[in-house]
């Protein structure tokens, strides 16, 4: 009888070991989970928005030996906890064979576009660098803005608006033609130091009438309500892309959506791990 006693009690100890092991672990997961969860949403948040770069105008129309100016238009918004823009740098490729670049000089997108910011100009300064490359057809800037405040203290800048201005100068001996123009290499800068992700649209330059171009057949149609920075169809230069048709906007944007769920992943994993550990606890 004793030791049918002691085997009872062995079995129940068992029992009692294992599901206290279960317990453990189902509390592990759960804390590791947490941990993630906390680290990611940061960062998740942080890149939920999306800054556009576009031409103005997106297509202007020049005769051969014309000089025409081109701005370039950005659209950013803050990012997570209201940061703002504090750099940016892109270049703009053209057809050296039809255009050359005089000129590609800033314009006062980073000083902020509300009449605060503006009245505050004075305390704070952009740091600038051009290059123009007419042998390659690239012509490039980089902007810092250099704040009196200190760290912390200085929202940068967000808003839609010229952030450039580049001057054309078309060859005197160009054949009726379409000259595309492309922003590349685009990069924005928050003040948290997250890099915030970009899209680009294309713009064109008809010259002597245009001829034939592959951005004729792409719509014309903003891309409102696209919050997340995703690679899109065209071209794609690691932190821009190029937009393509309205169809493939809207299924881009569902599909980030979900991306952008912050902790989403790791709320996901420790649900496996708590049914692995429930499946093998009554297998």
């Amino acid at each position: 009888m004793s030791g049918d006693s002691s085997q009872a009690s062995g079995v129940w100890r068992s029992k009692s070991d294992r599901d206290g092991s279960i317990v453990t672990s189902v509390i592990v997961c759960l804390a590791v989970g947490l941990l993630l969860t906390g680290a990611i949403a940061p960062a998740a948040s942080a890149g939920d928005t999306v800054a556009l770069f576009s031409f103005d105008p997106d297509e202007i129309e020049a005769d051969p030996g014309d000089t025409v100016t081109v701005d370039v238009v950005l659209s950013a918004h803050e990012g997570y906890g209201g940061a703002g823009v504090n750099e940016i740098s892109f270049g703009v490729e053209y057809d050296p064979d039809v255009l050359t670049v005089s000129d590609i000089e800033r314009a006062h997108w980073l000083e902020g576009e509300t009449a605060e910011a503006k009245a505050e100009s004075d305390e704070t300064t952009i740091d600038v660098t051009t290059d123009i490359d007419d042998e390659s057809g690239l012509a490039s800037i980089t902007q810092v803005r250099e704040s009196e405040s200190d760290g912390d203290d200085d929202a940068g800048s967000a808003g839609t608006g010229p952030v450039a201005t580049v001057t054309f100068e078309v060859s005197e001996d160009a054949q009726p033609t379409t000259a595309e123009l492309t922003i590349v290499n685009s990069e924005v800068e928050l003040t948290s130091d997250y890099q915030q992700g970009t899209m680009v649209r294309d713009g064109e330059i008809l010259v002597d009438g245009g001829g034939d171009s592959e951005t004729e057949a792409e719509t014309d149609d903003d891309p409102d309500g696209i919050t997340l920075a995703d690679d899109g169809s065209g071209t794609n230069d690691g932190n821009s892309s190029s937009e393509t048709d309205e169809g493939n906007d809207d299924s881009d944007d569902d599909e980030d959506e979900d991306e952008a769920i912050p902790g989403f992943g790791p709320l996901v994993a420790i649900g496996a791990l708590v049914t692995a550990v429930v499946v093998r606890r009554y297998s």
